[in-house]
Parts: structure tokens; sequence; C-alpha cells
């Protein structure tokens, strides 16, 4: 836990994490830390990058986004501890 808490700390979130993490939970939580041109510019980025897969598509939204989201969680888990 010790080293999770210095990994946590220590790792740099970037826009995208904050966009990602806002589009997954269905929130404006971090809508300070990203302006809407940002947003929007992550969002087809995420489609271009989504379409060059043949899967369920809404599926494999939740993975991409869950992914950038994920260290916005850590990070807000470890500030709770």
């Amino acid at each position: 836990q010790i080293i999770d808490k210095q990994i946590y700390d220590n790792y740099k979130l970037w826009k995208t994490n904050y966009i990602a993490y806002d589009l997954v939970y269905k929130n404006n939580k971090y809508v300070s830390f990203y302006t809407s041109e940002e947003k929007e510019a992550f969002e087809q980025y995420m489609s271009k990058q989504l379409n060059n897969i043949k899967a369920d598509k809404k599926v494999l939204q939740q993975i991409f986004l869950k992914i950038y989201a994920n260290p916005v969680v850590n990070k807000d888990n470890l500030n709770q501890i």
C-alpha cells in the first residue's frame, strides 16, 4: 500500500484523464480541468480509435474511458485514506 501511495502521488494526471472520468461517471466533477474544445477533441480521438476495432462499440467505449479514468479514481481513493 505504501508503494501504491507513492505511485499515485507521483502520477501526473492529464486533461484526458479528467475528461474520461467525467464521461464514465456522467458528471462534471472535473470540468474545471479542461475546456469544452478539449473534451470534444478527446471524444473525436476516442471515436477514431474505436472505429478501427470490430466489436461492440459501447463496450469498447467503456473500456477505453475506464483506462483513461482509472488514474483519477486511484488518486481520489488515495486522498480518502
